[in-house]
């Protein structure tokens, strides 16, 4: 299977993102591709500065455990997680073989667990909607 960038109109109008007719996923379709991962990591860094840093994101929305979960998941490959693919597959399997990969499975357990993230950030989106208007031509995948 082969994916081709094309460019995709979307129009997210704020009172339908207030009245619940799309998901924060959808929402963030049109930035998706924006943000170059292949480029290296300078690229990476300046395509993400108009975006949140995820804890930020977590602790905004209220969803203060997760935030505190993610830390320790950061924690645990030494305060940064690898940029790089490879490095990142290193450092996760070097955590394998540690007796610390029992927490790092609890970290991601309680990710997806009972508790769910999804609709603090529903429930965030909804009231922030102005925040999170969309209208232009965007990349997007066609598979």
């Amino acid at each position: 299977m082969s994916i081709k960038l094309i460019q995709k109109h979307f129009d997210f109008h704020e009172k339908e993102i207030a009245a619940g007719k799309y998901n924060p996923w959808e929402l963030i379709q049109p930035l998706w591709y924006t943000v170059s991962i292949y480029d290296g990591f300078d690229v990476y860094e300046r395509d993400l500065k108009p975006f949140s840093d995820a804890l930020e994101c977590m602790r905004m929305i209220g969803a203060e455990k997760y935030a505190d979960n993610f830390q320790k998941a950061v924690d645990m490959f030494g305060g940064s997680v690898p940029f790089d693919r490879a490095d990142r597959i290193a450092a996760l399997d070097k955590l394998c073989e540690n007796e610390e990969f029992d927490n790092f499975h609890q970290i991601d357990k309680f990710y997806y667990g009972e508790e769910c993230i999804n609709q603090l950030m529903d429930d965030y989106v909804k009231r922030h909607a102005s925040e999170f208007v969309v209208k232009g031509d965007y990349p997007y995948a066609e598979f």
